[in-house]
This record gives structure tokens, C-alpha cells and sequence, in this order.
């Protein structure tokens, strides 16, 4: 059995080979695209349950 690298290596290591990960814009971007599909994965929730209840 293979033991497990720990998170720090692993980010290091992405870091060391995409630098641009450390972008604060772009970390800010991608924080908001994912608040944005986690939205918009809820309201598709919220629709489906609402036709749901509108359903006889």
C-alpha cells in the first residue's frame, strides 16, 4: 500500500508548475464562477420542487 502525500505537497507542487494559481484575480474570478453554478444549481432545485407542488 502506497502512502498518502500531504495536501501542502501537493499544492506546492501545482503551484510550482502553474504559478498563475497564486493570481488573486484569478482565484477571485473562480471563487465567484463557483458561487455562481451553486446558485444556479439551487434555484434548478428550488424550480423542480416547485413543480413538483404545482402538480396535481
Amino acid at each position: 500500500m502506497s502512502v498518502g502525500r500531504s495536501w501542502q505537497d501537493i499544492k506546492t507542487e501545482a503551484h510550482r508548475h502553474n504559478p498563475e494559481l497564486a493570481d488573486s484575480e484569478r482565484q477571485a474570478r473562480a471563487r465567484a464562477e463557483l458561487d455562481a453554478y451553486v446558485a444556479a444549481h439551487h434555484l434548478e432545485e428550488l424550480r423542480k420542487t416547485q413543480v413538483d407542488v404545482a402538480q396535481p
